[in-house]
C-alpha cells in the first residue's frame, strides 16, 4: 500500500511503515521507518494531514486448537515526520474484511467465525469485542444490539 501527499511517501513494506521525503525530487529521502512485531501483519494504510491509520491483522495464539485473529488499527501523529508517534491503537475480535474512510470518520468491516469446539469452552465468549488503548486495557463486548451491518 503506498499513499502519497505532494511533499510525503507513506508506504507499507517489509512489515514496515516508511515515510519518505519526495520534494524536492533531487533530495527525495526516508524520513521515518515503523517496524511491526512479527505478530502484526499491516494491510491497509490511510494518511490526511498530520494523522497516519495502519490496519492489520494479528494472530494470538491459545493453547487449545487454533488462535485468535484481532484487526489492529494503529493511529499516528505525524505532525513531526521524524517522530511519528502512537496515539491511539484499537484492537477489534476477528478477520480485517474492508474499511473506509469518509471525512473525519474511519468504517471498519471485521468478520469473527463462531468454531463449535469453542461453545464448549466455558470461557469463550461469542460476542465481537475491542479495546480502545484511549480508553482500556481490557476487552470489551459489544452487545448484538450495537452491531451494524
Amino acid at each position: 500500500m503506498v499513499l502519497e501527499n505532494i511533499k510525503y511517501l507513506y508506504h507499507l513494506v517489509n512489515n514496515e511503515l516508511v515515510v519518505s521525503e519526495i520534494y524536492p525530487a533531487d533530495s527525495m529521502n526516508v524520513i521515518s521507518k515503523i517496524k511491526y512485531e512479527d505478530e502484526f501483519s499491516p494491510i491497509e494504510l490511510y494518511a490526511e494531514n498530520d494523522m497516519i491509520i495502519v490496519i492489520g491483522q494479528r494472530y494470538i495464539p491459545k493453547a487449545r486448537y487454533y488462535g485468535e485473529n484481532y484487526t489492529r488499527i494503529i493511529i499516528y501523529d505525524a505532525r513531526d515526520k521524524e517522530n511519528i508517534t502512537v496515539t491511539k491503537e484499537v484492537d477489534v475480535s476477528g478477520n480485517y474484511n474492508s474499511s473506509r474512510r469518509i471525512k473525519d470518520s474511519l468504517y471498519l468491516v471485521a468478520e469473527k467465525y463462531i468454531r463449535a469446539y469453542d461453545l464448549e469452552d466455558d470461557e469463550y465468549n461469542a460476542l465481537p469485542c475491542y479495546k480502545d488503548s484511549t480508553i482500556s486495557s481490557e476487552m470489551k463486548n459489544v452487545t448484538c444490539e450495537d452491531i451494524r451491518y
